[in-house]
Order: C-alpha cells, then sequence, then structure tokens
C-alpha cells in the first residue's frame, strides 16, 4: 500500500475506535467492578422505596439496561469487547496470510492443478459459512466436557474453524488476483527477461496486492462479525461457557466465559420476548463495529481515487508543458 493511502482520515478513525474500546475493556477487566450480588435485583429510589427489579431497562439502567441477574449490560459488552475484536482480527489475519499463500502457490507454481481446484472451491460460495461453522462445531455438543470452562482450547479450536471455513473463498479470490495480475504485459516482459518467481513475488505481486490486502481485512473483518450474530443465535459460543445455578429463581443458567458478544445473544436468545434489550445491546455493538469498518474501508477507497486523479492530472500537465 501506497504511503498516501494511510493519510485517509476514516481509516485512522476507525483505527483509533478499535484501539480505543479494547484498552478500555481491559481496563476495566482489571480496575472494573464485575461482582455480582443480589443487591443488583433490585432497585430503590431516594426513599427507600422498591421502584424496579433486574431485568431493568435502558431507560432505568442506562445505557443497555441490565440481564435479569441485574448486571450491567453496558459493562458486560465493554468486558467482552477485547475478546470479540481480538478474535475476530486475529481471525482474519490469519485467514489472509493463509489463503495468501496458497493462493501464490496456487497461481505460480501449480497453475495446471489451480484450475481444478478453483471449480473445486466453488461450492463454498453456494453454502452459507454458517452451515459449515455449524457442522465443524459438532464437537462442541458431542463432547462438552472438553471444552466447558476451558476458555483457552475453546477459544483456539472456533478461531481454527472460522479460519478453515473462510480459507477456500478467500484462497481461489486471491488466486484469481495474481493470475490474472501476472498476464499484464510487464509482468509477461519480466518473466521473458529471466525474472525468477520470487523475484516477481517480492518486486511485482507483493506491491500490488498490498492495498487489495488490506480492503480484504477489513471486509473479512465485517463479515466475520455477521458471522458471529448468527453464531450467537445457534449459541455456539465463543470462549467457553459453564452452566451457574441461581439459587433465587431456582433454576440453572448457562454463563459465557468471556463475555464475547456472540455468546451474550446464545445465552439470552430467549430473552427477546420479555426483554429485547439484553440482545439489543451486543448487536448494536456488532453494528457498530461493522459501520466502522465500512467507514475505513470508504475512507481507503476515497484516498485511492483522489490519489489516482491526482496523478492523471499531473501526467496531464506534464503533457501539456512538453
Amino acid at each position: 500500500m501506497t504511503p498516501k493511502v494511510w493519510k485517509s482520515k476514516r481509516l485512522w478513525a476507525g483505527i483509533f475506535f478499535f484501539v480505543f474500546l479494547i484498552i478500555g475493556s481491559f481496563l476495566y477487566t482489571i480496575y472494573g467492578d464485575q461482582t455480582s450480588n443480589a443487591s443488583n435485583l433490585l432497585m430503590y429510589d431516594d426513599q427507600g422505596e422498591l421502584v424496579g427489579k433486574a431485568p431493568f431497562s435502558p431507560i432505568e439502567k442506562p445505557p443497555f439496561g441490565s440481564d435479569s441477574s441485574g448486571v450491567s449490560l453496558g459493562e458486560k459488552v465493554l468486558d467482552g469487547a477485547k475478546y470479540t475484536l481480538i478474535i475476530v482480527f486475529v481471525t482474519v489475519t490469519m485467514q489472509i496470510v493463509i489463503s495468501s499463500i496458497l493462493g501464490l502457490i496456487l497461481a505460480l507454481f501449480v497453475p495446471g492443478l489451480s484450475v481444478w481446484i478453483r471449480k473445486s472451491f466453488a461450492v463454498f460460495y453456494y453454502i452459507p459459512p454458517i452451515i459449515w461453522v455449524f457442522v465443524f462445531s459438532y464437537p462442541l455438543f458431542t463432547n462438552i466436557e472438553l471444552f466447558e470452562g476451558n476458555m483457552i482450547k475453546a477459544v483456539f479450536y472456533q478461531m481454527l474453524v472460522l479460519v478453515i471455513v473462510f480459507l477456500p473463498m478467500l484462497s481461489r479470490y486471491l488466486c484469481e488476483e495474481v493470475r490474472l495480475f501476472l498476464k499484464k504485459d510487464y509482468i509477461i516482459s519480466a518473466k521473458m527477461l529471466g525474472a525468477s518467481k520470487w523475484h516477481l513475488i517480492r518486486k511485482h505481486v507483493f506491491p500490488y496486492m498490498k492495498r487489495k490486502l488490506v480492503l480484504l481485512f477489513i471486509q473479512q473483518s465485517s463479515q466475520l462479525m455477521m458471522l458471529l450474530v448468527q453464531m450467537g443465535f445457534f449459541s455456539l459460543i465463543i470462549g467457553g461457557r459453564i452452566a451457574s445455578y441461581d439459587s433465587l429463581t431456582d433454576t440453572t443458567k448457562i454463563i459465557s466465559l468471556s463475555n464475547e458478544w456472540s455468546g451474550l445473544i446464545g445465552i439470552d436468545r430467549n430473552e427477546i420476548w420479555t426483554a429485547p434489550w439484553i440482545i439489543i445491546a451486543p448487536m448494536v455493538m456488532f453494528a457498530l463495529s461493522i459501520l466502522v469498518l465500512n467507514m475505513m474501508r470508504d475512507g481507503i477507497d476515497k484516498q485511492v481515487r483522489q490519489e489516482t486523479n491526482n496523478g492523471i492530472q499531473y501526467k496531464r500537465l506534464l503533457q501539456r508543458e512538453r
């Protein structure tokens, strides 16, 4: 990517938004009060009279209200922000790195095999990713004791599933991009002059693909967040879960170990009929994050168009002077 692209104000605004959200989440985990007790279930006015009981609406307990245990949803989504965003960005990075390597290998080193593989990978465009995630996550249901209470193992396994699900589509797309790029005249000339494949990758392919990879990173982050919302409704909780017994209500409730946003949707999805704000809170955070990612993408596109127009105008000016 050319340095001028990084002058996009929208891009930097989005970067600062996610950095501050992650830092704020870590600070809350370290210094915030995350205790839950019976006093959270009831609300009293200044005269000591009972005015409400959990779950509290966003008006009673801003900004998002509370869950059935009286815990602030604003605090829960803030606590889970670091897990959600880090999982998304690390997973997308792994997807792009692995698919870029596979795409280069298919386009440069085994071009004959790439035709068959690209046709085989096309099937992944017609099956929704949530179906593949549900199939690959089957061990979470059949062997729940392997993951229950073990957040690190559950996160690693589910991230691996998310990488595998998008790998065929991304590899096919990047292979096609590289294959079309190799047909350019100056690349063909470089080959005729004896340029090696590693030289083409280092001097031509990688500089050409940098900007596309950044845009692809932003696009995949948006898609992965939308997939996480769907996973939440399928109760595919990232980060593990435990069963907690509530003596006050004599019920057993599933609790997310990480407060990851899709997990908050999954464990409280049935509350949509009684207290819809409980699942609206994480959905608002997903929507806001996707909106910021789209803003970053539009900022890059705008900067690229401006840079291209400036280059065209500069060339025309040189031609007039001649």
